[in-house]
C-alpha cells in the first residue's frame, strides 16, 4: 500500500529537531499525523483508520487536512494575547510570507523579486544569510569523509534562469533533430528545468547539491550515493526539504530532484517530516506552503 493522505492517515507523533539530535514531543491532539511512512525516523504510531474512512479523502479534504495539521502544529501560527499573529513557524508573518513562498510551474515569484541578503558560500554561489546558520550545521553533520556534500548552486536570478532555460531548450531541439517544435521543445526542457520566475533558486533559500564522486554536476545517480541517502534522512532536521520527489512527479510536474533542497526553518521542516511527505504520491512541499498562504490569507 503507497503512502499518502488519501490512502492512510493515523495517528503518531509529531518530531521535534535540533542540530545534532532528534527529540520526541509528548503526543498531544495536535499530534495527528496525515501517514505514516515505513522509513521514518518517527516511534511506532496508532492503527490507520478505516478503509471506508480513507476511500472518502479528497483533493479537497486533504487540503482542509493539511490547513488543520498547520493550525494545530505548537509552533505553527503563534498568536499574542490580543489574538494578532506573531509568529509562522519560527518566522515574523511578513518574512514567513517571502521565505514560506509557493514557487510552483503555475505559481511565479513577483516580477523582479530578488532577495535582499544574499552572501558567498562557494565560488560563483549565492545564498540568503538567513540559510547560512543551518546550512552549514548540515554540511558539518555528516559523518564520514565519504558523504561529504558539495554546493553546485544557489540562488539564480531571472536573468541566469533565462539562460540556463533557453540552453535546455536548444539542447532538446539538437536531440531531436528536427522533428521537435519549439513549443514542444519548451514544454519538455521545462519537465526538468523551470522557466524564469519560477525556479525555486530565486528564492535564495535553495541549493541543488553534489559529492566529490560526482563532480560539479547534477547526475540522477546522486541519490544512490552514500552522501545522497544520509542527506534524505537527515535535511529535514536542519530545516531543509526535498520539493521534487519521485512520488510527487504527477503533482509537481517535475523531474525528481534529489539533490535539490529548499530551506524552509526547522519547524515547518519538523512537521513535513513527521506528516511522512517523502514518499507521498498525494502530498507534495508546496501543498503545505500553499495552504499556509491561504491561512495567512
Amino acid at each position: 500500500m503507497r503512502p499518502g493522505i488519501g490512502l492512510l492517515l493515523c495517528v503518531g507523533l509529531a518530531l521535534g529537531t535540533h542540530l545534532s539530535a532528534t527529540t520526541v514531543r509528548t503526543a498531544g491532539p495536535e499530534d495527528r499525523a496525515l501517514t505514516r511512512c515505513p522509513e521514518s525516523p518517527l516511534p511506532d504510531r496508532e492503527a490507520p483508520l478505516s478503509d471506508e474512512s480513507r476511500a472518502t479523502a479528497s483533493r479537497g479534504s486533504v487540503a482542509s487536512l493539511i490547513e488543520d495539521r498547520i493550525a494545530g502544529w505548537p509552533s505553527g501560527l503563534v498568536r499574542g494575547a490580543d489574538g494578532s499573529l506573531v509568529s509562522v513557524f519560527g518566522f515574523g508573518p511578513t518574512e514567513a510570507r517571502e521565505i514560506l513562498f509557493p514557487v510552483t510551474r503555475e505559481r511565479s515569484l513577483p516580477l523582479g523579486y530578488a532577495p535582499g541578503d544574499l552572501a558567498g558560500i562557494a565560488p560563483g554561489v549565492l545564498i540568503r544569510r538567513v540559510v547560512l546558520a543551518d546550512l552549514e550545521h548540515l554540511l558539518a553533520a555528516v559523518p564520514r569523509a565519504d558523504q561529504r556534500l558539495t554546493i553546485i548552486s544557489g540562488y539564480r536570478s531571472y536573468a541566469n534562469q533565462t539562460v540556463l532555460f533557453e540552453a535546455r531548450v536548444r539542447q532538446r531541439l539538437a536531440q531531436a533533430n528536427g522533428d521537435l517544435s519549439i513549443e514542444e521543445a519548451r514544454e519538455r526542457a521545462n519537465g526538468g528545468t523551470a522557466l524564469p520566475g519560477h525556479s525555486q533558486h530565486q528564492l535564495g533559500t535553495a541549493l541543488d547539491l553534489s559529492t566529490p564522486e560526482l563532480g560539479p554536476q547534477i547526475f540522477r545517480g546522486f541519490a544512490q550515493t552514500i552522501a545522497g541517502q544520509w542527506l534524505r534522512e537527515h535535511a529535514g532536521s536542519y530545516g531543509f526539504v526535498f520539493p521534487y520527489t519521485e512520488e510527487g512527479r504527477e503533482r509537481t510536474r517535475y523531474i525528481a530532484e534529489p539533490w535539490h533542497i529548499r530551506w524552509l526553518g526547522k519547524e515547518l521542516a519538523a512537521l513535513l517530516v513527521a506528516d511522512c511527505y517523502l514518499g507521498s504520491s498525494e502530498v507534495v512541499v508546496d501543498d503545505y506552503l500553499e495552504a499556509l498562504e491561504r491561512l495567512l490569507g
